[in-house]
């Protein structure tokens, strides 16, 4: 993460607090972090409002989280932005990556937000009896980085987006969910074409990496920290599998760096000295004829007064 001034939100709907220094692996735990608001992205009525541009890093690793970037700058500084040199983060090395990071963060007409996916969110969703998929994570990821950048008073007139999924389907998506207020382009490699998407690109990744490289444990009892063998942390990588063995659980798994919804994790999982666990279906208490918990949150409907009562027009009183 850069040294600057950063800001940060759990749910992006509340102003993230001022100068908050934090690492990548404090951050881990968060939902969003962010820059200051550029100064030239508030109050843009009638200026033409402001470019952002959304990819993400780690789709496809097993270990680390998954992160989405969001980058914007007003539309009159696009062309001076779109000069810096920035470029799909898959195209730079690692210095380039770092570098244009520290420009991104040292440029006040640049804002970025980012949120992180962590491996224990992606396992728990995706490992659910009716899981979420991938795709599904991604596309609520983007337009909560949207809706953060919006709820700060920024006017967001153009979104590119690097596509997950069908690009057509993912900008019909986001059209509907935000309306006609946003011009919205998601297409292949749009991390190449549109600059406000590779400085998004940018920052997901060297965040991405840095959290990996820098990874601090949460298992109490276990300590991983001279053992970071695991290469590139994607699943074809022979050093990334040779690592899951050496460190799987027999009852708990793997480490919490771990996604555990991938199908990697889950043939290992399977190994002879693993240990079975089943766990039982909650019964579903309407069909077996029981109260749910819901009825009773229900006030009960008032029986109907006798008739002697209501011929009389007696009523129940508590006050004389």
């Amino acid at each position: 993460m850069p040294e600057g001034n950063v800001q940060h939100s759990n749910d992006g709907g509340e102003e993230p607090k001022e100068n908050a220094r934090r690492s990548p692996t404090a951050c881990f735990g968060s939902a969003l972090i962010s820059s200051k608001i550029p100064p030239r992205c508030r109050g843009l009525d009638g200026e033409g409002g402001v470019i952002l541009g959304i990819d993400e890093a780690g789709r496809g690793p097993v270990l680390g989280p998954m992160t989405y970037g969001a980058a914007y700058w007003s539309c009159a500084d696009d062309k001076e932005m779109s000069a810096k040199g920035f470029d799909d983060s898959k195209a730079l090395t690692s210095d380039q990556r770092t570098s244009l990071f520290d420009r991104i963060d040292r440029t006040p007409e640049v804002g970025w937000v980012l949120r992180l996916i962590s491996a224990r969110e992606l396992s728990d969703k995706m490992c659910r009896k009716v899981p979420y998929s991938l795709n599904v994570i991604s596309h609520d990821a983007a337009a909560e980085l949207i809706r953060a950048v919006q709820a700060r008073g920024v006017k967001v007139t153009q979104v590119y987006v690097d596509t997950v999924g069908d690009p057509a389907f993912y900008q019909s998506k986001l059209e509907k969910e935000f309306g006609k207020g946003i011009k919205f382009v998601v297409a292949k490699k749009a991390d190449s074409l549109y600059k406000t998407a590779s400085a998004a690109s940018i920052v997901a990744k060297v965040t991405r990496d840095r959290i990996v490289e820098g990874w601090q444990w949460s298992e109490p009892n276990l300590d991983f920290s001279e053992d970071r063998k695991y290469g590139s942390g994607y699943p074809g990588d022979e050093k990334c599998k040779k690592w899951l063995e050496s460190n799987v659980d027999p009852v708990f798994g793997f480490p919490d760096i771990c996604r555990f919804s991938w199908g990697t994790t889950k043939e290992i999982l399977k190994g002879p000295t693993r240990k079975r666990v089943d766990w039982e279906e909650e019964p579903d208490e309407e069909a077996a004829g029981m109260n749910s918990i819901a009825s009773f949150m229900v006030q009960p409907k008032k029986k109907a007064r006798a008739n002697l009562f209501v011929k009389r027009g007696l009523e129940l009183v508590d006050t004389f």
